[in-house]
C-alpha cells in the first residue's frame, strides 16, 4: 500500500515510549476540520447569541424573566469555556426542556474552546453509546479514543442514547470517571430533569455530573422558543 504519512502509515497515531499519541497528520487534519466546521457554523457563537429569541415572561415564582435568566446561563457558559486552559471546573451540565438553547450554547463553547487551540469533541450521547459499545467488544474505533482523550468532549442529548443493561450506565461512568481523573474536561446537555438522570443513570454517574467540587450545573427553564416566532 502507498501510504501518505510515513510516519503512522496512515493509522493516525504514533508510539513514543510504549506511549500511543496522535499523529501529526491526524492533528493537521483535525484543525482543519475545525476550521471548516466553524465557516459552515459562522452564525453559532457566543457574540451572536440573540436574547430578543427568548420572551420578557417572568419565570414561575420569580421576578426574572426568561431573557434575563439566558443571558445569565450564556455568562456562566463563557465563562466556563474560557477556564478550560487550566480551571478548576472540569464538567458543565446543561439540563431543561426541549427548545432552550442547550445544543446551542454547547456548541458555542466548543467554537470559544476551539478558537483557543483546545481539541474538543462534539458528539451526540447516542454515537458515545455506540463508538464505547463497540470499543468495548474489542473493535477499533477512533471516535471512542477521542471520546476519551480530547480536551473537552461535549456530548449533546444524554438521555436519547438506547438503555442497555449492563453497558450504557456503566460505560457512561467509565467516560466521565476516566476523564474526571486525568483532569479533562466534559460538557453533557440533557432533557432530562435532575431526578429522571438519577433514574435513568444511578447515582453512581449523577455523582460524577454533580459534584460541586469539579462541576456545575446549568437548569435551563422557560418556554420552548422553536414554538415562537
Amino acid at each position: 500500500p502507498i501510504h501518505r504519512c510515513p510516519l503512522c502509515q496512515d493509522a493516525g497515531y504514533v508510539y513514543r515510549d510504549n506511549k500511543k499519541e496522535y499523529c501529526a497528520c491526524l492533528l493537521k487534519n483535525y484543525e482543519t476540520a475545525v476550521r471548516e466546521a466553524d465557516q459552515t457554523a459562522s452564525g453559532v457563537s457566543f457574540s451572536s447569541f440573540d436574547p430578543l429569541r427568548f420572551p420578557e415572561t417572568l419565570l414561575p415564582g420569580t421576578d426574572v424573566s426568561q431573557r434575563e435568566y439566558m443571558l445569565l446561563v450564556k455568562e456562566k457558559c463563557m465563562a466556563y469555556a474560557r477556564q478550560l486552559s487550566g480551571g478548576s471546573v472540569q464538567t458543565l451540565l446543561l439540563h431543561g426542556g426541549s427548545g432552550l438553547g442547550k445544543t446551542y450554547l454547547l456548541q458555542c463553547i466548543r467554537r470559544e474552546a476551539a478558537a483557543c487551540g483546545i481539541r474538543c469533541a462534539f458528539v451526540t450521547a447516542y454515537d458515545v453509546l455506540d463508538a464505547l459499545r463497540n470499543a468495548y467488544f474489542g473493535r477499533e474505533n477512533d471516535t471512542a479514543d477521542l471520546c476519551m482523550n480530547a480536551d473537552l468532549l461535549l456530548i449533546d442529548d444524554l438521555g436519547m442514547e438506547p438503555l442497555m443493561e449492563n453497558v450504557t450506565v456503566e460505560q457512561i461512568y467509565h467516560l466521565l470517571s476516566s476523564r474526571l481523573s486525568r483532569g479533562l474536561y466534559t460538557a453533557v446537555s440533557t432533557n432530562l430533569s435532575l431526578v429522571e438522570l438519577k433514574k435513568r443513570y444511578t447515582e453512581r454517574v449523577t455523582s460524577r455530573l454533580l459534584d460541586v467540587r469539579t462541576g456545575m450545573d446549568l437548569p435551563f427553564l422557560g418556554s420552548d422558543i422553536r414554538l415562537k416566532k
